[in-house]
């Protein structure tokens, strides 16, 4: 079995100035995705889920697909979940733990528009609501070019952070800017994640490493048609690649 990981950023309308328009994928277009996507018969799990029902140590369910979102926006809350909710559908949001209920400061220092992330109290709610929240590190740190003991803390703290919130084990993980080389999926595996999520596009099966799946970019250009085709064009590469 292979399954695909959707990978998207802020459902929200685009404002101007912003230095990743592509990142917003309008609400609209966002519900659109979503009902296409049931109505074509995939069924939206969490990226843990995933990862087990492709290990076969979940039950299978028709054409698994997960939808990831990076960053833990609040409009993850506020457009995102309740047009999920409205179909059956639930996904993986990846939180940077100690600037919950802040802005993202890892953009805004490079003079981007500010836009605010969820709260704790916020990412306890979505939990409950059945969606998986995993890490995204502590502060949306570049892994790659952190010292062993930063680079220790952003994985452990941040674990630490979401188990004290939701009260389970964090089992999934998201590399900020996609920054990953063996020294750092070591480092995730040691911190006690299960799996972990690059930017490399593809779908995923039995033979992808645990640390290192691939995802489907949706930008704030992507319509409904292009989302699919997007879908098959990479389920047509990962199966003919060696």
């Amino acid at each position: 079995m292979r399954v695909p990981l959707l990978m998207y950023h802020k459902v929200a309308p685009r404002p101007a100035g912003s230095l990743v328009p592509m990142h917003y994928v309008h609400p609209r277009r966002f519900r659109s995705h979503v009902r296409a996507l049931v109505r074509f018969g995939f069924t939206a799990v969490t990226f843990g889920q995933a990862f087990d029902i492709v290990h076969s140590r979940a039950a299978p369910v028709p054409r698994p697909i997960a939808l990831t979102f990076d960053d833990g926006y609040e409009n993850f809350a506020t457009e995102a979940v309740p047009a999920m909710l409205a179909d059956g559908a639930r996904g993986t949001v990846f939180v940077v733990t100690d600037l919950l209920g802040a802005q993202n400061a890892w953009d805004t220092v490079r003079g981007d528009v500010a836009e605010p992330l969820m709260s704790s109290e916020t990412v306890r709610r979505v939990f409950e609501q059945g969606f998986e929240v995993g890490s995204h590190t502590a502060t949306h740190a570049r892994l790659t070019e952190c010292a062993p003991d930063q680079l220790e803390r952003e994985l452990v703290s941040s674990r630490e952070a979401i188990e004290t919130l939701c009260g389970v084990v964090a089992p999934s993980f998201c590399y900020p800017y996609g920054a990953v080389d063996d020294r750092v999926a070591q480092a995730v595996s040691a911190a006690g994640y299960r799996v972990a999520c690059t930017v490399e596009k593809g779908w995923n099966d039995r033979s992808t490493d645990a640390f290192r799946w691939k995802r489907v970019n949706v930008r704030g250009d992507t319509s409904t048609p292009i989302l699919f085709w997007k879908l098959w064009t990479q389920a047509r590469k990962s199966a003919t690649a060696p």
